[in-house]
C-alpha cells in the first residue's frame, strides 16, 4: 500500500540523515571554532576601543568630594553672551527655512571679535580666537559676507569652508579628530554651520544618529580644549522645533531659536511677511521672543523686545486709528465694540485688547466715562 511505501520512505531518510559520530565530533569542533572567533572579535573591539580612547588622551575622570570640587575657583565670566551663552555651554541654533540664520552667525562673529553687545543688545566677552566650519556657502559667497561685516580684529577668528569638503570631517574616527583637535587647539569658541550636511557626509540618518555626532562633537571640544560651541541647525518644515533625532533637543545647554512671522517659503510671499524673531532657553537662560530688525548697513542684526502678539498688537494700533477716525465713531466706541470691529478686519480678540491696552498706554487713545459706568474710548486730539 502507498501508506507502507511512505513509512519506509522517511525511515530510509531519518537513517540517512541521522549523524554518524564522526560528523558529530566534526560539528562540536566547528560550533567550539566559531565560539572562539566570536570571543575573539568581540576582545578585539574592546582592545580598539581603549586604543581609541588612547590615542585621543581620554582617561577615566577623577571622582572628587564636593568640597574639593567647590574649592575651585569660578571663572570671572560666568556667560560668553550674557543672558544667552553660559561658559562651558553648547548652543543649539535652530531656525526656519530662510529664516536668517548664516546673517545671525556673521553678526555673532564680529561680536565675539570685536566685542559688540550682540544684536544690539547683550554683552559679549570676547574670546582669544574662533573657529568656524561653514559647509553652507560657496567660498566666495562666505567672503563677501564676512566683509561686509567690517570685522576688526579678523585675527582672531580663523575658518573652514567645508562645502565640498566634508568627507574630511569624520570626527567619528579618532585619527581624523584628533587631527582637527590639533588644527583648532587654541580655540575658545567653535561654530558649525550647519548640521545636516555634516550627518549627510558621513551617512548618519538625522533621525537616528545625530547623538552619534554629538558625542564625537564633544569629544573635539574636549581633545582641543575648547570652551564653548555652538551648533546651527533646521526646523522641521512648518515647525518651531528641531527636526530629527530627540538628542538634538536635550545635548544643547541652551537652545537658540529664529522663526518668521510667517511660514512662507516662496519669495513673493516673503516680500510682504519678512519679520524675524529670535528667542533663548536653557540653563540660566530665559530670553522671551523679541524681533530681529535688519539693517543693511553691515547686515547688521538688532534685537527689539516684543515678540510676534506684541508686533502684531502694535500694527494693530493703526487699525485702530483708522476706525476711530471714521466720522461714524467719532464719538467714541467702547472696548467690546471697538474689540469687534478689530476683529471685522481680522485682528484676533487676544491681540485686539492688547492693541487698545498699549495705545491707552501710550496716549494715542484716551479713556472716557459714558453712560451706565461704561469707558469709552476716543482717538487723543493729536492723533485726529
Amino acid at each position: 500500500p502507498e501508506s507502507s511505501r511512505a513509512g519506509q520512505a522517511m525511515d530510509v531518510d531519518a537513517a540517512t540523515l541521522a549523524p554518524t559520530a564522526e560528523a558529530h565530533d566534526s560539528m562540536a569542533k566547528a560550533v567550539r571554532q566559531r565560539a572562539l572567533q566570536i570571543r575573539i572579535e568581540d576582545e578585539a573591539r574592546e582592545l580598539y576601543a581603549d586604543w581609541q580612547a588612547s590615542a585621543a588622551g581620554h582617561a577615566i575622570p577623577d571622582i572628587v568630594s564636593l568640597s574639593d570640587f567647590l574649592a575651585v575657583p569660578d571663572e570671572d565670566a560666568e556667560y560668553r553672551i550674557a543672558d544667552l551663552w553660559p561658559t562651558g555651554g553648547n548652543v543649539l541654533l535652530a531656525a526656519q527655512f530662510k529664516a536668517g540664520k548664516t546673517t545671525l552667525v556673521a553678526n555673532l562673529l564680529r561680536s565675539l571679535a570685536d566685542g559688540h553687545h550682540f544684536l544690539g543688545k547683550f554683552r559679549t566677552t570676547t574670546p582669544v580666537r574662533i573657529t568656524l566650519f561653514d559647509d553652507e556657502l560657496d567660498e566666495r559667497m562666505l567672503r563677501r559676507w564676512l566683509r561686509d561685516q567690517n570685522i576688526r580684529n579678523t585675527d582672531r577668528i580663523q575658518l573652514a569652508s567645508m562645502k565640498g569638503r566634508l568627507s574630511t570631517f569624520n570626527i567619528l574616527n579618532a585619527r581624523t579628530r584628533a587631527r582637527w583637535a590639533e588644527l583648532i587647539h587654541g580655540s575658545d569658541v567653535l561654530i558649525l554651520d550647519c548640521l545636516r550636511p555634516c550627518l549627510d557626509a558621513l551617512g548618519l540618518d538625522e533621525h537616528r544618529d545625530a547623538g552619534r555626532f554629538l558625542g564625537a562633537w564633544d569629544a573635539l571640544k574636549k581633545e582641543a580644549d575648547v570652551s564653548e560651541s555652538i551648533i546651527v541647525h533646521h526646523m522641521g518644515h512648518g515647525q518651531e522645533r528641531s527636526r530629527g533625532d530627540s538628542r538634538l533637543l536635550d545635548w544643547p545647554d541652551v537652545n537658540w531659536k529664529i522663526v518668521k512671522e510667517s511660514q512662507s517659503e516662496t519669495e513673493q510671499e516673503e516680500r510682504f511677511c519678512d519679520r524675524r524673531f529670535f528667542s533663548a532657553l536653557g540653563r540660566d537662560v530665559n530670553v522671551p521672543e523679541g524681533m530681529l530688525q535688519w539693517e543693511s548697513e553691515g547686515r547688521t542684526l538688532m534685537f527689539i523686545d516684543g515678540g510676534r502678539g506684541e508686533t502684531k498688537a502694535v500694527d494693530a494700533i493703526d487699525i485702530i486709528r483708522s476706525i476711530l477716525r471714521d466720522p461714524e465713531n467719532s464719538n467714541g466706541l467702547g472696548t467690546v465694540a471697538l474689540t469687534r470691529k478689530l476683529h471685522d478686519e481680522n485682528v484676533g480678540k487676544t491681540i485686539g485688547r492688547r492693541a487698545i491696552k498699549r495705545a491707552i498706554e501710550a496716549g494715542i487713545l484716551l479713556e472716557m466715562d459714558g453712560p451706565r459706568n461704561a469707558k469709552i474710548l476716543t482717538l487723543n486730539p493729536s492723533e485726529a
